[in-house]
């Protein structure tokens, strides 16, 4: 039996027991009789920014519990002639300190983020904000970003070290207005890094990261020194002058799945293997409004594409290679431009083929679209389409005005520059009321078909020397106008075509005619 101390002290601990657990179930949890969870603290990040003048970085609020039934914040900042802030935008004014506060609207819970404004980029570090750092740059004026929200405008950022970039972007955004950018002295180390991943290219965006530019100029001068590349990153670039001086040198150039748009673009490459707008191993998507691309440079077309390239209004020209070259499986689109080639009777105008290299893929599908606009050649001997190798080429020209001093429209064939062979060139031609003229010529490892569509006059011979592996013509509702004696395994007429001998002799094996004439 207790006594009655015993009882009274166990009366005692079983309240305070009950005591503390009401304490327990009232501060374990912060929801409300109602439902509504409180806010029990907010973080920011960053929790410091070094910035320059003009630039923008952007900061965010994390409200604790994540749950919370009221998430709105205000931001202020502790002196706007320095630092303004909105909605977590920060905006550098002038140089000096501040302090960002941002609160929550339950609780009124604070954090806060030390801003250092600088004039001027310091000679150690050229970084924007603490997601951006020099680390992978040993050049005074380098520019390396690895995360965050960074914008410019009239900077200077220079490389003069062999694989540094001027400026690089392996995460978040980079936005530049109005910079210089160069890329003079220190020649690539390995030229396969610097094609396929683009090391030593003043600009680079990789691994998701983004660049958007517009205005200034990008110069280089060294070997491998493309201009910009997307390497797995994002390029938006408009109104800039890139300038390439030496070989291997590409203007604009996306890898790996990399992304470019750019438009009102100047650019110019002079050595060889410097094409103007590329892509290259990996592939990617580069699309290109305006502007006008030049090229000097032997080996240097000025569209090659190992993935899908699009141009629309565009003026171009290479002064000893190509208008356009594909490799393996990928797309060339050209729209409304106007494009010169005075390559030489080593060259062509348009190519298709598989080089086996690895860089276009493994696939034997190449396409090219042309629509309005012009394809200019000046060599005396230049075919304006070459399909080379063991390819099913394609190439469509619709409402397109051609210059051909050579009279050679498509040539298929073995080029020994490449071991396969065996190509088949597939031509289709098509604008109502278009004349294209100039002859098809293929040897005895390869194929050719022609389309004529509605509408559309073809003056030219077809196998004249009676070379070819295998030929086919189907006009649907167009002319053809011999120039010369021609061979053709098989031919379709359709849609009241014609066919108009001209004098010369037309030798098929065989003739499907649903609608259509044949003249003498």
């Amino acid at each position: 039996m207790k006594t009655v101390n015993e009882r009274q002290s166990s009366l005692l601990a079983m309240s305070l027991i009950g005591l503390l657990a009401c304490a327990i179930t009232l501060f374990s949890c912060s929801t409300d009789d109602d439902g509504i969870v409180s806010v029990t603290g907010v973080s920011i990040s960053p929790s410091s920014l070094s910035m320059i003048v003009g630039e923008s970085s952007e900061l965010s609020a994390t409200i604790s519990p994540s749950d919370a039934s009221v998430t709105t914040v205000t931001w202020k900042s502790s002196n706007t002639s320095i630092a303004t802030v909105s909605s977590g935008v920060v905006t550098a004014v002038a140089a000096g300190t501040a302090t960002i506060t941002v609160t929550t609207t339950d609780g009124e819970y604070t954090a806060t983020c030390s801003v250092v404004v600088d004039e001027e980029v310091s000679e150690e570090d050229s970084d924007d904000d603490d997601n951006s750092d020099e680390e992978n740059s040993t050049d005074e004026g380098s520019y390396s970003q690895t995360s965050g929200n960074v914008s410019v405008s009239g900077k200077t950022y220079s490389s003069t070290t062999s694989d540094v970039n001027a400026v690089m972007v392996s995460g978040g955004t980079f936005t530049m207005t109005d910079c210089t950018i160069s890329k003079e002295g220190g020649d690539t180390s390995n030229s396969d890094n610097s094609s396929f991943y683009g090391t030593n290219a003043a600009v680079l965006a990789t691994d998701g990261g983004t660049i958007s530019m517009s205005g200034g100029t990008i110069t280089t001068d060294a070997k491998g020194a493309n201009g910009i590349v997307a390497y797995g990153g994002t390029v938006e670039v408009s109104d800039v002058t890139i300038n390439c001086t030496q070989q291997l040198s590409r203007g604009i150039h996306a890898t790996g799945g990399g992304t470019i748009t750019a438009s009102n673009l100047t650019i110019t490459t002079k050595e060889s293997n410097s094409s103007v707008i590329a892509l290259d191993r990996g592939g990617g998507t580069v699309n290109v409004t305006g502007g006008t691309y030049t090229t000097t440079g032997s080996d240097c077309a000025v569209l090659y594409s190992t993935g899908n390239l699009t141009v629309n209004g565009i003026t171009g020209s290479s002064s000893q290679g190509e208008i356009g070259v594909i490799e393996g499986d990928n797309y060339i689109t050209i729209n409304n431009s106007n494009l010169t080639s005075g390559a030489g009777s080593s060259s062509r105008g348009l190519m298709i083929l598989q080089s086996g290299s690895g860089d276009g893929g493994d696939g034997l599908n190449g396409v090219i679209t042309v629509t309005g606009g012009s394809l200019t050649l000046t060599g005396a001997s230049t075919s304006l389409i070459e399909i080379v190798t063991n390819v099913n080429g394609t190439v469509t020209l619709d409402s397109v005005a051609t210059t051909i001093p050579s009279g050679i429209l498509m040539t298929v064939d073995y080029n020994t520059r490449w071991s396969t062979y065996g190509a088949t060139g597939i031509l289709n031609l098509s604008g109502n009321g278009m004349t294209y003229t100039g002859s098809i010529v293929a040897d005895s490892y390869s194929s050719a078909q022609l389309t004529i569509s509605n509408g559309v006059i073809w003056q030219g011979a077809y196998d004249n020397a009676n070379t070819a592996k295998s030929t086919s013509l189907t006009i649907n509702g167009g002319t053809w106008t011999l120039t010369g004696n021609s061979y053709v395994d098989s031919i379709t007429l359709t849609n009241n075509a014609v066919i108009n001998k001209n004098g010369y002799t037309l030798t098929y094996s065989s003739l499907t005619q649903t609608s259509g004439t044949i003249n003498d």
